[in-house]
């Protein structure tokens, strides 16, 4: 009943009418406040003013595009900030600097832009936040001063297209991160390490073409990591010792990438690998494909694409099913090209001779 009369007390105030009617003993012991799905456009400072108990606010799904500064300053103890699916295009670097105890802070699918680098100076509590499906372009090296707490850092599906250098290095019990749909076309050599609770990293649908050496070697402690999504890239091709530090890897996602071949054991460091995802690459179908063949051919139950890995090169094979091939089929062309090559340089260099045969008996006196 508390929590029905104070809610009751605080519609007029969030219309614009005043209630004398409200016992002011409502407001102050109101630990959770839901006013999701309404239309609210606006949020002025004093709204929440008395509410020092208040834990869990919730305001998602509205139609807010302005919150003043100050308004949320008088929830000392507030813990879960539900501010998604709303319109605003811009929050104020000390908008939430006086929640010291929030843990849970949700911005996702609105029309931010920008963060401000000390929006979360204050927040030394924090264990999630949430700005997937906004607009943001850039964020700073400096903008998670507090890594200790921080279990899940969502950043999907925004216009990011660089990331500053070490900026996830160091967050002990982060379990999520998630960084696909973005514009991403490069990496910073070290971007990642000291994660060793994370369980998921997801880099898909971005504009990848190659990961830097040693992009994951700067991991320590990797002990949870069992998913790595790199699908719906533009990755063309991955060094041997890509992925050897992920030992607990269980599921890799290669999907829908620019992938002629695979190098010779990339998938030996991975013991604990059960899903592989392969399919919709350019793949080239010679020679240097036979070592990933034969761990296709030998690991069947291990690969599930979603359609089969089909040859893009050379021609006459084109469309075909690489596990519909045989050994053959990929090796003695290769030795055809090396002979056809030999064969050219050798017929070229007897066509220089010639000529140069012919040149010498032409400016060559006979008298002489």
């Amino acid at each position: 009943m508390t929590r029905g009369h104070t809610f009751i007390c605080l519609l007029p105030l969030l219309i614009g009418y005043s209630s004398q009617s409200c016992e002011k003993d409502y407001l102050h012991n109101l630990e959770e406040l839901l006013l999701k799905l309404n239309k609210i456009r606006s949020l002025e400072k004093g709204l929440f003013d008395g509410l020092k108990k208040l834990i869990d606010l919730q305001l998602h799904i509205n139609e807010i595009d302005t919150i003043e500064e100050g308004t949320f300053d008088d929830l000392e103890n507030l813990q879960t900030l539900h501010l998604a699916k709303n319109h605003l295009s811009s929050v104020s670097s000390v908008l939430f600097s006086k929640l010291h105890k929030l843990q849970v802070l949700r911005l996702y699918e609105n029309q931010l832009t920008a963060i401000p680098d000390d929006i979360f100076e204050k927040l030394s509590n924090l264990k999630e936040i949430a700005l997937q499906n906004n607009k943001i372009t850039a964020i700073s090296t400096h903008l998670f001063p507090h890594k200790n707490k921080l279990s899940k850092i969502l950043l999907d599906n925004n216009i990011l297209t660089e990331l500053p250098p070490e900026i996830f290095v160091g967050f002990p019990l982060l379990k999520t991160l998630t960084l696909n749909g973005n514009k991403l076309a490069s990496l910073p050599p070290v971007l990642f390490g000291e994660m060793p609770k994370l369980t998921e990293l997801s880099l898909s649908q971005n504009s990848l073409t190659s990961l830097p050496q040693g992009v994951f070697k700067s991991f320590e402690g990797l002990e949870k990591l069992t998913e790595l999504n790199l699908q719906y890239n533009q990755i063309k091709s991955l060094k041997a010792n890509t992925f050897e530090k992920l030992t607990s890897l269980t599921t890799l996602k290669l999907a829908h990438n620019s992938l002629g071949t695979l190098p010779e054991d990339i998938f030996d460091p991975l013991p604990k690998l059960s899903k592989v995802y392969l399919n919709n690459n350019t793949w080239h179908c010679d020679c240097r494909m036979v070592p990933l063949f034969n761990w296709m051919k030998e690991n069947p139950g291990k690969i599930k694409s979603t359609s089969p890995e089909i040859c893009n090169q050379p021609e006459d094979l084109k469309g075909q099913e690489i596990m519909s091939l045989k050994e053959d089929h990929l090796s003695w062309k290769e030795q055809v090209f090396i002979m056809f090559c030999t064969l050219s340089v050798y017929l070229l260099c007897v066509y220089f001779y010639l000529c140069m045969y012919v040149f010498l008996l032409d400016h060559t006196d006979p008298l002489n």
